[in-house]
């Protein structure tokens, strides 16, 4: 349902479906003589079903992440054309990130173009638990403070991948500066924690 006049554009009831991807909105923005500016304020919100992860980071230029899941997220935007702002939930569900199956990651992210983005929230894969709390900031730098319960060694992949035939158990908590090329290529620059 599209509404325009000289002054303002409206969408209601907004849908798409694409190979078994689904998004539903609604939104306005404001026009100055029909047309948009970047001084043109902008508001609604936007939610999307059953989105294959490894397909939308392909689209998106990051074709060798290593990430696989379905993603379900609602977000809502505001602010102006020139510097948009957008909040919400993201949930991925039953994937794996870099050989680590998990069961669901949620996050409340916030996306402001003006400073970093913001993610914070919780990695969820059997009785393992990790807790983040990240900022990210173009070109490609995240920083990163993360803590999870115990855990036992042999049920993480990227440690069982080194040492196949490790005991024991560990918990940890600390901070990181990651640097994360379009390539997918992830490069730890600082880490502090125990």
């Amino acid at each position: 349902d599209v509404t325009v006049t000289s002054e303002q554009a409206r969408v209601a009831n907004g849908a798409v479906s694409f190979e078994g991807m689904k998004a539903t909105g609604a939104g306005s923005i404001q026009l100055a003589d029909w047309q948009p500016t970047d001084a043109s304020t902008i508001a609604g919100s936007a939610t999307a079903s059953g989105v294959d992860v490894t397909h939308a980071l392909t689209a998106g230029g990051y074709k060798d992440v290593q990430v696989t899941g379905l993603l379900n997220t609602t977000l809502n935007f505001s602010g102006t054309l020139g510097q948009p702002a957008a909040s919400g939930e993201v949930v991925l569900s039953k994937g794996l990130v870099y050989r680590q199956p998990y069961d669901s990651i949620s996050s409340q992210v916030r996306y402001a173009k003006a400073g970093p983005q913001a993610a914070k929230g919780t990695f969820i894969s059997g009785t393992k638990r990790v807790t983040f709390d990240a900022t990210y900031s173009l070109p490609g730098t995240m920083q990163i403070s993360a803590g999870s319960n115990v855990m036992a060694l042999n049920q993480i992949a990227l440690v069982r991948q080194r040492q196949p035939d490790i005991e024991g158990t560990a918990q940890f908590q600390g901070t990181a500066t990651l640097t994360i090329g379009k390539d997918g290529h992830v490069n730890l620059v600082k880490a502090d924690g125990n």
